[in-house]
């Protein structure tokens, strides 16, 4: 070896291993969660099985107090009878697809969704009848105020008169508040039955 040669440069150590680090698990991102089940079927269910009840009750009622044969009744009488026959039974198969909305059945999902599009349907066509928009075919035509010669009895005659003309608008407007109640419902029942959470929690 030379004097005058340059001392070896040290080669670099290589990096000690270190240890692997613990991985934890990663968490499932909320994308990979599976989806609750929807709990609008179960809600619609009870809220229909209530409203169902109480039809039925009233429905028998009607066709009970009538105490009239839908056959040999008085002119006018059968039609309505018919009329509260087919409601009942309308209610009894609202107050079944209840039933099985409650217990998470397609065929009762569906019913409902058909028995809410025509609820909506009688809606709709309830609100333009009422607020004159269609007009029905034969409907009597609206009753004059009642009025007299006699001065005396005149004033009375128009009291009278604008008391029932605001009690007619208050009827009307009840009604109005109830079939829009009504169609806002049927609506809800249609958009929330017919999602896709809700037909998987129907299977």
């Amino acid at each position: 070896m030379f004097p005058d040669s340059p001392p070896p440069i040290p080669r670099p150590k290589s990096p000690p291993h270190l240890p692997t680090p613990h991985l934890t698990p990663a968490t499932a991102t909320p994308s990979a969660v599976s989806p609750r089940p929807s709990k609008a079927p179960l809600a619609i269910g009870i809220i229909n099985l209530c409203f169902a009840v109480s039809g039925l009750g009233s429905s028998l009622f009607s066709i009970i107090s009538s105490g009239q044969n839908p056959v040999s009744g008085p002119p006018g009488t059968s039609a309505t009878l018919w009329l509260l026959g087919i409601g009942t039974l309308l209610v009894v198969l609202q107050i079944v697809a209840a039933i099985g909305l409650i217990r998470l059945r397609e065929w009762a999902r569906q019913t409902t969704v058909v028995l809410a599009s025509l609820q909506f349907l009688v809606c709709t066509g309830s609100i333009a009848v009422i607020t004159g928009l269609l007009p029905l075919p034969g409907a009597p035509p609206t009753s004059a105020p009642v009025t007299s010669k006699d001065p005396t009895i005149q004033g009375k005659l128009e009291f009278l008169n604008a008391v029932f003309d605001t009690l007619g608008g208050i009827f009307k407007a009840v009604l109005l508040m109830l079939f829009a109640l009504s169609l806002i419902y049927s609506l809800l029942q249609i958009i929330l039955l017919t999602r896709p959470l809700a037909r998987q929690a129907c299977q």
